[in-house]
């Protein structure tokens, strides 16, 4: 599975979502999904060992996480001379 950043993906809810954020924690991949239509609704999804995507629910792991998606978007947007 080759997912980037900015690329928009239709989940089993029929929904679309554009890929926000990516980071890698403990040698896995996360992701940071925005609703297109409802910018207030936000996945995350874990990239699993066979290549598919596993939505994260706990809350305390998803805080855990959302420094390393805000560190990303950072290094980001820097590389493409936005700041």
């Amino acid at each position: 599975m080759n997912i980037n950043i900015k690329d928009r993906i239709i989940l089993n809810d029929s929904r679309e979502y554009l890929v926000s954020s990516k980071t890698d924690y403990k040698n896995t991949s996360y992701y940071l999904l925005t609703d297109i239509k409802d910018i207030n609704k936000i996945k995350i999804y874990e990239e699993t060992k066979r290549k598919t995507l596993l939505l994260i629910e706990d809350k305390t792991f998803i805080s855990k996480l959302l420094p390393y998606f805000f560190k990303s978007t950072i290094i980001s947007i820097k590389n493409s001379n936005l700041l």
